[in-house]
């Protein structure tokens, strides 16, 4: 299974500068820098770059037909898993590798594309990652920390609001995070030359944090 880069089409709108900003960061995607070549989130190809041969994709849909009793369909190619609406791109790189073959990186095989989604369902998108994420068994690592970072903030702010007087040592947890989003919301202004980065960017970053970390405590029903 082959997948590669993408690039934001040019002339892209400012929410979206800073949402590729933002999904590029490695408080997303992982990457430490400090370890070349490591990552805290496994390599997945994305839905929309991303190839496999006939012969996968023929062998994924046999399983698929045996474990869903549709043997029958001997026409019918059925790759994804129908029952999820987000990461549909991981469960079926997971079968790939389940079946001896391997994911491919191809740094020439890269797309251009618009980021085409607004504040509202960018936020439902990655509530529904984070459940997606626990209900694969994919990203624990990230998703894990995610969840705590939801859960430490929260408490934080409860037991100031509770406990006044423990002064300022319930805001070592958001006060951290706050300046982390703060950072990265002057490189990221700078980056996509923008003003207006100063607020989505950071706006991002916590609504995908959160929203996330939520979603991957909250399991499907």
């Amino acid at each position: 299974m082959v997948g590669g880069p993408d690039v934001l089409e040019e002339g892209a709108s400012e929410f979206d500068n800073a949402l590729d900003y933002v999904l590029r960061s490695p408080l997303v995607r992982g990457k430490l820098s400090v370890l070349p070549g490591r990552r805290l989130v496994k390599y997945y190809p994305k839905l929309f770059n991303m190839g496999i041969s006939r012969r996968a994709a023929l062998d994924i849909s046999r399983a698929r037909k045996r474990e869903s009793g549709r043997s029958g369909e001997s026409e019918t190619l059925f790759v994804f898993n129908e029952a999820l609406n987000v990461h549909e791109d991981v469960d079926l790189g997971d079968r790939i590798e389940q079946s001896g073959r391997k994911l491919v990186f191809a740094e020439s095989v890269c797309v251009k594309h618009f980021r085409d989604t607004n504040w509202r369902d960018f936020l439902i998108r990655n509530f529904q990652l984070g459940r997606a994420c626990r209900t694969l068994r994919v990203h624990r690592l990230g998703q894990t920390l995610l969840a705590l970072l939801v859960l430490g903030i929260g408490a934080s702010l409860t037991a100031a609001l509770v406990f006044g007087t423990l002064g300022g040592a319930v805001f070592v947890i958001p006060g951290a995070y706050a300046m982390m989003l703060g950072v990265s919301a002057i490189h990221g202004s700078l980056r996509i030359k923008s003003c207006g980065g100063l607020f989505r960017i950071p706006c991002l970053f916590a609504g995908l944090h959160f929203s996330r970390g939520l979603g991957y405590m909250i399991p499907s029903l």
